[in-house]
């Protein structure tokens, strides 16, 4: 199913999935003991060269997407927190898991990258960076956190390679973690036929 469909944002698969993929790796949920917060930011740097020649639709990475000041948000960050930039692009899956499976605080902008807020805890906090996007799409990871259980905020961005508002970001990275706990999954836009046909397989 296509991810432009909420509905099938499935809080019970999440989870079934956060179960198998971590048991896998041998990775556990341990009670929280240090006041550090972990704050993982995913930024773009130059894409692999298939990207550039052979993928279907060529173009990604920082081409594709910036966020020019990003690496500048260090300097306003205030009390004890653990920063950590990567790009997931040049991160192997397992340790993709691995370097999201503890993270409290996940900043990056929309994209692909951003599908690793599943591995989260519940309860952690996905700070989307959202450039100007067709209506379809505009929601994606808003739907995804909130079937993941997770509290999702947006930072607004004027175009895909703007600067942003660095202590608007700044403020809420330093904010006390919030105790949310209710989330909600909404329902596809649309008349009751759009959303039957929205849900139907996609291999026709």
């Amino acid at each position: 199913m296509g991810w432009d469909d909420p509905t099938h944002f499935r809080k019970s698969a999440i989870n079934q999935l956060r179960q198998i993929v971590g048991g896998s790796l041998g990775l556990i949920r341990t009670p929280k003991h240090s006041a550090t917060r972990s704050v993982t930011i995913l930024e773009r740097r130059i894409a692999p060269v298939f990207f550039e020649n052979d993928a279907e639709i060529l173009g990604s990475g920082v081409a594709s997407r910036s966020i020019p000041n990003l690496p500048k948000i260090t300097a306003l960050l205030i009390g004890d927190l653990e920063v950590k930039f990567f790009d997931t692009a040049e991160i192997p899956p397992q340790q993709q898991v691995e370097m999201l499976w503890d993270t409290e605080i996940l900043v990056a902008q929309h994209g692909a990258g951003l599908s690793n807020m599943v591995w989260m805890k519940p309860g952690s906090l996905v700070i989307e960076i959202q450039p100007p996007l067709p209506p379809t799409i505009d929601s994606i990871f808003t739907n995804l956190a909130a079937a993941s259980q997770l509290r999702h905020t947006i930072i607004r961005q004027d175009h895909e390679h703007a600067k942003i508002d660095l202590e608007a970001l700044a403020e809420i990275i330093n904010a006390p973690s919030g105790d949310s706990t209710e989330f909600h999954v909404p329902k596809q836009p649309g008349s009751v036929p759009f959303r039957l046909l929205r849900a139907l397989p996609r291999s026709w």
